[in-house]
């Protein structure tokens, strides 16, 4: 069995300083540091204790698939809250996160979290089946798995926000540098053709298990499913395999921008179907890193114009849409734990 050890980061300042991670994983274990509910940037903290422990789920999800695991791989919980009366309704939000796992649970009262206004405090303990880690450790791990990601940090250190990765059609030209810091911030020192890679293994593993009525529930009103989320992905690939083509042909050529909002609604991302979408991303994402890993060294700082960013080249491109696969198998993560 792989003993190696993976480590998630959150980003902060306080990880090098005070010497902790995120998550870590040793083979088939994984343990989850204490989780707070910090919300994401631009968002205010759920007021009540469901809604915190809530937050609490879609941080520690997120946590796990980064390190290849789902809830339902979770084995162990304790939970830290701050006054006995939310003990029924945090209870009732665990067993809405993880009803399907059944793990033991702690639950301890203590006087108070760093910050006041925090009812909740989550630790978890994961373990894989043999046969997912055997899968999961055969893969390389990330190039950055000892530097940090955007998930938030341990409890006992001070927050730092949430990068934001929204890149709705109506702002993109105003907050194209923004989004694309963030990405490059994400991926951090990954290798972009190895993690593109890898998510041709990681993404049908974080879609499984679902039933059909979990696949295509919304995160919430107004947001996308998971079904969706993994349709982008696939239609996503088409317009880099485009983009890549015109670059390679074609001299300085102009790139435009799309609504994914208008591609969803439009091309009926609520009714596709998950084996024909995840068959089309496997099967453009081949196509692409094919073609990648044949190009001449001169060849990838070939540029296109893209009409809210300026110019990219194919070597900046790639390493953008390599952070966005990162983006979403995170955004799957918190979809499946907000509707489980």
């Amino acid at each position: 069995m792989d003993e190696s050890i993976r480590r998630v980061f959150s980003g902060s300042p306080y990880e090098q300083r005070y010497g902790f991670c995120r998550a870590l994983r040793r083979g088939r274990r994984i343990e989850v540091a204490g989780t707070a509910p910090i919300p994401p940037t631009g968002e205010e903290l759920a007021p009540d204790a469901r809604g915190q422990m809530l937050r609490c789920g879609e941080i520690l999800a997120r946590a796990l698939a980064e390190l290849g695991a789902g809830l339902e791989h979770v084995v162990r919980t304790r939970m830290f809250i701050t006054d006995a009366a939310d003990a029924d309704e945090i209870g009732a939000a665990h067993g809405e996160l993880f009803g399907g796992a059944h793990p033991p649970v702690a639950t301890m009262v203590v006087t108070r979290l760093l910050d006041p206004r925090w009812r909740i405090e989550l630790e978890a303990e994961a373990e894989l089946p043999t046969d997912a880690a055997a899968t999961t450790a055969n893969a390389r791990p990330d190039a950055a798995s000892e530097r940090a990601t955007e998930d938030e940090p341990m409890v006992d250190v001070a927050d730092t926000p949430e990068p934001s990765f929204a890149n709705p059609a109506g702002s993109a030209a105003a907050d194209a540098g923004t989004y694309v810091r963030n990405l490059l911030a994400l991926l951090g020192d990954r290798e972009p053709l190895e993690n593109l890679e890898r998510t041709l293994e990681e993404l049908p593993a974080a879609v499984k298990g679902l039933d059909e009525a979990a696949l295509r529930r919304p995160e919430k009103p107004g947001k996308w499913s998971v079904l969706q989320v993994v349709q982008h992905l696939a239609d996503s690939d088409l317009v880099w395999a485009y983009r890549v083509r015109r670059i390679l042909a074609d001299d300085r050529p102009a790139i435009s921008g799309y609504d994914q909002d208008l591609w969803a609604e439009r091309l009926r991302y609520a009714d596709a179907r998950l084996e024909d979408a995840l068959e089309q991303f496997a099967a453009v994402r081949r196509a692409n890193l094919r073609l990648l890993r044949a190009l001449a060294p001169d060849q990838w700082s070939r540029v296109g114009i893209h009409a809210e960013r300026g110019e990219e080249s194919i070597a900046h491109l790639t390493k953008l849409y390599a952070a966005h696969d990162l983006v979403h198998l995170r955004q799957i993560a918190r979809i499946r734990a907000a509707v489980a």
